[in-house]
């Protein structure tokens, strides 16, 4: 068995699918990788998608497809984009034609249980990502390469060179077909493969050591941040300290925001919000949006549903000997319309007792140094007049009963 088919046979036996579907395009690598695992035993299906892009070509190469899944015996799925209606007049083309495979490919393997998707990515493909992704100055996110693994798909050649697998067809007479649109630089991939490799490889004998072993830095790193976030994670769940974040390097700041769906393209927007005036709001979604505090920031929920504590109104003939910090006791006859509870808002004012004037409910909270996550949680009481209680706060003094009050009423907050 040769290193190229027990590394394979060695990946299938560890992730133990139940059924393997096996993106094949007539080239060399999908050729070679279905007729691998085909020989090892393993259960197969094969797709492939006719995009129609190189006429009677793409026709010949699903011809071809045809007559190869026919003569191993294994099931063949085709999506036909000509027959699907779908546009490719208008965006990027590869981009679309990778979201219309991987579409197709997602829907087939949902419908056998414990399937895995397998595709021929190989070395070469992993160097040739590098300059793709150092060329959109993509960051260690993009540098790193491919991951054999992502989610349902895998990629069990990533980390053989495709002499291999060319030796490996070779010696058992197995033919496939040449993409003849590979030949043209026109697309940067072909560029990188046809011109700027082998340059670089006269200049450098070593450039694709030299790149692989960067790219295993790069994902050592990223290995190494994602722990640390891990445990930061798990010790700040809604509250982050600013002193940390800002500590953090960019591309553990990537990490830290992709946990919460934002984007590399928000990381210049989401340091200024950083440095921004307490009170800021970043929003991360529909439900949630990040609130800048003194010293950290709050996971917040949009329009969260307010849970009220309990608030018990009665009437009394007398004030206690002893008060509590759950009860105040007003005037009756100073009480306009209902007594509810409420959270604050902007502009609220109340008249504490033992402060000449009235003062604003968020300068009260301010001198508590109560954060702006927290002051939307502590219950204001009202009647339809005034402000009568900022809870656990201060007490307006316009309301308040005293002693030669005959008609009292005792509101309690039960938490």
């Amino acid at each position: 068995m040769s290193l190229l088919v027990e590394g394979i046979n060695n990946q299938l036996k560890d992730i133990g699918a139940a059924h393997y579907f096996i993106a094949i395009s007539a080239g060399k690598d999908s050729v070679a990788l279905a007729h691998i695992v085909h020989s090892l035993g393993y259960p197969i299906t094969l797709l492939h998608v006719n995009y129609h892009l190189r006429g009677d070509e793409s026709n010949e190469d699903q011809r071809w497809i045809e007559r190869f899944a026919k003569s191993i015996d294994v099931p063949l799925k085709i999506f036909d984009v000509k027959e699907n209606n779908l546009d490719f007049s208008t965006g990027n083309l590869q981009q679309l034609a990778r979201d219309i495979r991987y579409s197709f490919f997602e829907k087939e393997r949902a419908k056998i249980k414990n399937s895995i998707i397998l595709v021929g990515h190989q070395q070469s493909d992993q160097i040739e990502n590098f300059w793709i992704h150092l060329f959109r100055n993509s960051g260690r996110s993009g540098l790193k390469g491919m991951s054999i693994r992502k989610g349902n798909v895998i990629r069990p050649m990533l980390t053989f060179h495709p002499d291999m697998i060319t030796s490996y067809l070779k010696e058992r007479n197995i033919v496939w077909r040449e993409d003849s649109s590979n030949a043209k630089s026109v697309y940067l991939r072909n560029f990188i493969r046809n011109e700027l490799m082998p340059f670089l490889s006269k200049c450098h004998p070593n450039i694709e050591k030299s790149i692989l072993l960067i790219q295993e830095k790069f994902k050592q790193a990223e290995v190494t941040d994602l722990a640390e976030l891990d445990v930061f994670n798990q010790n700040h769940t809604t509250h982050f300290p600013l002193e940390k974040l800002n500590s953090f390097t960019d591309e553990k700041f990537l990490l830290f925001m992709k946990n919460f769906g934002l984007k590399g393209s928000q990381l210049e927007s989401f340091r200024i919000f950083l440095s921004a005036q307490t009170g800021a709001q970043f929003e991360i979604n529909t439900t949630h949006y990040f609130l800048k505090e003194r010293n950290h920031i709050a996971l917040v929920e949009w329009n969260a549903t307010l849970n009220f504590p309990i608030l018990t109104i009665e009437e009394v003939s007398s004030l206690p000997e002893k008060f509590d910090k759950k009860t105040i006791f007003v005037d009756k006859n100073r009480i306009k319309g209902n007594i509810s509870i409420r959270y604050w808002k902007q502009g609220d004012r109340i008249s504490p007792i033992g402060v000449k004037g009235s003062k604003l409910i968020s300068d009260v909270f301010s001198d508590a140094k109560i954060s702006n996550t927290d002051k939307n949680n502590i219950p204001i009481i009202v009647d339809d007049d005034h402000i009568l209680w900022c809870y656990g706060l201060c007490v307006d003094r316009r309301k308040i009963a005293t002693n030669e009050i005959k008609e009292i009423i005792k509101i309690t907050i039960q938490e």
